[in-house]
């Protein structure tokens, strides 16, 4: 007999196992750079929005609505200074529901394709 397991989840985060295009972002510039240059991108991006962002802690917080029902995630982003730029750390995270539908985890990539 068979006993299928499915996972529920409701967020998703950089550097998870199983997500390498999720792994080791590093980012040519300092952790204040970084954030400048995040929050202009976010900016022009369609259903994004920058909450709140701390230059000199390195740290942005966005949301995203989703297109049909207007849910909200929510994005928290962290810069780590390392040699040569600053390595990215997040995590998104539906505010409603059980699970997301892999949403969490399309929004990292559509914001890591976006800021490199």
């Amino acid at each position: 007999m068979k006993i299928w397991f499915i996972t529920i989840r409701n967020e998703a985060a950089l550097d998870e196992e199983g997500s390498p295009e999720l792994s080791n972002i590093t980012l040519p510039l300092s952790p204040s750079e970084g954030v400048d240059h995040i929050v202009k991108v976010v900016e022009g991006m369609p259903r994004w929005q920058v909450e709140s962002r701390n230059r000199d802690a390195g740290s942005i917080h966005l949301t995203r609505r989703t297109r049909l029902w207007g849910f909200v995630d929510d994005i928290h982003l962290s810069l780590e200074p390392v040699e040569n730029g600053s390595r990215l750390h997040g995590r998104s995270r539906g505010r409603i529901g059980l699970t997301d539908f892999g949403q969490n985890r399309r929004n990292l990539r559509e914001l890591i394709r976006a800021i490199q």
